[in-house]
C-alpha cells in the first residue's frame, strides 16, 4: 500500500492519515523506540506520480525489519513540505522554517 500512495492526488499522498495507513507514518507518535539512536534516511522523494518507490519500499522493509525496527527513523518523505515562503529551497533566502524566521 505505501508505494500506491504516490498516485493519491490532492495532496492525499502527504495527509498524515494516508502515511499512517501506508505504514510510513508511526501511528504512535510517542511509541518508544527500544533503542535510543535516532536513523535518518537520506532518499528521494518517492511520493509523487512519477517517483520511483525505492525509497517507499525501502523505508517500510526497514520499518518491518527485526533489528532496524528498533530504531527512530527520520523519513523526510512522510513530512509535510509546506513552508511559510515559496522559496525555502533557496539556501540564500533567510526563511528557517518558522514564523519567526521568516522575513
Amino acid at each position: 500500500i505505501g508505494a500506491a500512495l504516490k498516485f493519491a492526488l490532492g495532496g492525499l499522498n502527504q495527509d498524515q492519515d494516508c502515511l499512517k495507513a501506508a505504514g510510513l507514518f508511526d501511528a504512535e507518535e510517542t511509541k518508544v523506540f527500544e533503542r535510543s539512536e535516532k536513523a535518518t534516511l537520506s532518499i528521494k522523494f518517492s511520493l509523487a506520480e512519477k517517483s520511483s518507490t525505492y525509497a517507499t519500499n525501502f523505508a517500510k522493509l526497514m520499518s518491518q525489519d527485526d533489528f532496524l525496527s528498533k530504531f527512530r527513523t527520520y523519513n523526510p518523505n512522510a513530512w509535510c513540505k509546506k513552508s511559510c515562503d515559496p522559496k525555502f529551497t533557496d539556501i540564500n533566502h533567510p526563511c528557517m522554517g518558522s514564523p519567526g524566521t521568516c522575513v
